[in-house]
């Protein structure tokens, strides 16, 4: 434990006087698989076993470092892995103790190692369905003991994962297609899991305007199924909800029963069988948008906080741009957003759409000399425009206070915002 602890604050040494990270070379970087490990497993949410392994079958996918201070591929697995973990930001993923790389460093190894997971050879080994009547009959077999439910050899469902809109203009990808029925944009992906909630079949070729039964229906599952059922119809089936159409190999709950009956008993073994899919959706909605929750900026976003400070800033500005004064470059930006219920009281649905017909959260942004960003204000939904922000946010009487105290320190804003002592504008 000590020579761990030794090893962390040398390496927090390290990431204080780096001045270029990419300047560090391999032998530099800290080891993440010294660290304890329950640290280890808070950061990367796997064993040490199992991160090996997934080094050891993405190797042969990624490309080998050839220089000194380039990283290599435990270096990138590390990072990838840590963001997917901690749904944190690009940014405080590569300053982090454990890593000390640039933010496009950590996208460029996101991206290699998620490649590198897609590869068929890779994502079928864990991603697969029974190929023969054997595992068909362990995979049910496995049901039937854990929940006492016969011939079920999959549980299906639908979930909406939210993306980023398409070009309203694209001819292959039309947005509209990818509006789903709660007025957001997303993928609508078919799951099929077994009794450990283990995937082991998805299609996620489809918009979110798409149906479920429509998905089922032209996926490559259906005639899979058909096909096994007209070979030996000895009771394989899937469990689907309401959604789905009822099939002989695709058993769906019943719409009318009586209490106290076979089929009220076999509609509540339904469900519980059921849910594991809905648990299944559910966690994996929440990865995904844990990827785009905010985390907590303050020791990257914090405007300066004392005179001398902002002399530096306002040095800093003239210095580069030879224009006296400056200490921040104000502007508003539109950040899309899944719209808000329709009947929402608190977040009415209508005000978050922008001048530009979607909805949107309007931003405002003040960044230094180095595009460096040190104060944000995303209280306003899209409606709203920049002279309103700017009015009702906190900087605003923070940069009138320091100039009835000491004037010459002024932020620069579009013609959107109003001319002040304190803000300067374009003539």
């Amino acid at each position: 434990m000590d020579e761990f602890y030794i090893a962390a604050l040398e390496n927090l040494e390290r990431q204080e006087n780096a001045v270029n990270y990419r300047k560090l070379s391999h032998s530099e970087r800290f080891d993440a698989f010294l660290l304890p490990n329950y640290i280890f497993i808070n950061n990367y949410r796997l064993t040490k076993d199992l991160v090996r392994y997934v080094i050891n079958i993405l190797t042969p996918h990624m490309t080998e470092a050839t220089k000194t201070s380039a990283l290599n591929i435990q270096t990138k697995v590390f990072i990838a892995l840590n963001f997917f973990a901690t749904g944190s930001y690009q940014l405080p993923v590569g300053n982090s103790n454990l890593e000390i790389v640039s933010q496009p460093t950590v996208s460029r190894a996101i991206d290699e190692v998620v490649n590198a997971l897609n590869q068929p050879e890779i994502f079928k080994y864990w991603v697969k369905y029974p190929s023969t009547l054997i595992e068909l009959r362990q995979t049910r077999e496995k049901f039937n003991t854990k929940y006492n439910f016969p011939g079920i050899v999959g549980i299906i469902d639908c979930t909406h994962i939210g993306i980023f809109p398409p070009k309203t203009d694209d001819p292959v990808h039309p947005e509209y297609m990818y509006v789903n029925r709660k007025n957001y944009h997303s993928i609508n992906v078919q799951l099929v899991c077994d009794s450990d909630m283990k995937i082991i079949n998805v299609s996620a070729l489809f918009p979110g305007s798409v149906n479920n039964a429509y998905i089922w229906n032209n996926s490559l599952l259906e005639p899979t199924l058909r096909r096994i059922y007209n070979y030996n119809p000895e009771g394989f089936y899937l469990l689907g909800d309401s959604g789905y159409p009822l099939r002989p190999w695709l058993m769906t709950p019943l719409m009318q029963y009586k209490p106290n009956t076979p089929e009220e008993r076999y509609n509540r073994r339904f469900k519980h069988v059921r849910s594991l899919i809905e648990r299944l959706s559910r966690a994996l909605e929440e990865f995904v948008n844990a990827l785009n929750e905010p985390t907590i900026f303050n020791s990257w976003v914090k405007y300066p906080s004392n005179f001398q400070e902002l002399r530096l800033v306002r040095e800093e500005f003239f210095r580069k741009f030879n224009f006296p004064g400056i200490v921040g470059v104000i502007d508003c930006t539109h950040i899309a957003i899944f719209p808000p219920p329709t009947h929402d009281a608190i977040h009415p649905e209508y005000i978050y759409v922008n001048r530009k017909n979607y909805h949107s959260i309007n931003v405002q942004l003040v960044c230094d000399s180095k595009m460096k960003m040190f104060n944000i204000c995303s209280l306003f939904p899209g409606s709203v425009n920049d002279a309103y922000i700017w009015n009702n946010c906190q900087l605003e009487p923070t940069l009138r206070r320091i100039f009835n105290h000491e004037p010459g320190f002024y932020l620069l804003g579009d013609s959107g915002y109003p001319l002040r002592a304190w803000l300067m504008t374009p003539l």
